[in-house]
């Protein structure tokens, strides 16, 4: 499957004039979109100018969605980013309006992290805690292969020895 990109570059997907596409020209986002078994599967690019600090804010909580969140659908994603980015002020909203998703917002991204097990339940138990969840899966549906415990002293406690 071809790749998700993301630009954060001013003008990556400007639209060229009509005069100037029946030339042959083309944005980069055209040109990504229409080349065929080699471009892009979706993208998120501006399409004008905007202030850095906006796009840093925008990056950070689109791939905070990605990796930390666990969103897998791409226009779930870009909107809580966008969410994010209008959160931290009212001068961003120019920065939300320039930056647009080009592809299928119902696309589900193949994270390659697993997904997070659900339905943590704990139950105390004569030996110690016994913890249940759902199984978790990996990014084509599969099982995870195994699971990684760990454990931290409560609030103000100390690590047994």
């Amino acid at each position: 499957m071809p790749p998700l990109l993301v630009s954060m570059s001013c003008l990556s997907s400007y639209f060229i004039t009509p005069e100037s596409w029946a030339a042959g020209s083309q944005s980069l986002i055209e040109a990504l979109m229409r080349a065929e078994g080699k471009g892009v599967a979706a993208a998120l690019m501006p399409t004008g100018l905007t202030a850095t600090n906006g796009q840093h804010i925008l990056d950070w909580a689109l791939f905070e969605n990605f990796f930390t969140n666990d969103v897998r659908v791409l226009g779930e994603a870009v909107l809580l980013a966008k969410q994010a980015l209008l959160a931290n002020g009212t001068s961003f909203g120019e920065v939300s309006e320039t930056f647009l998703l080009f592809g299928d917002p119902a696309m589900k991204l193949k994270n390659p992290l697993p997904r997070k097990p659900l339905g943590l339940e704990e139950q105390d138990t004569d030996e110690g805690v016994s913890l249940t969840w759902q199984e978790a899966t990996d990014c084509d549906g599969g099982p995870v292969s195994g699971y990684n415990l760990y454990r931290r002293p409560a609030s103000g406690g100390s690590t047994p020895g």
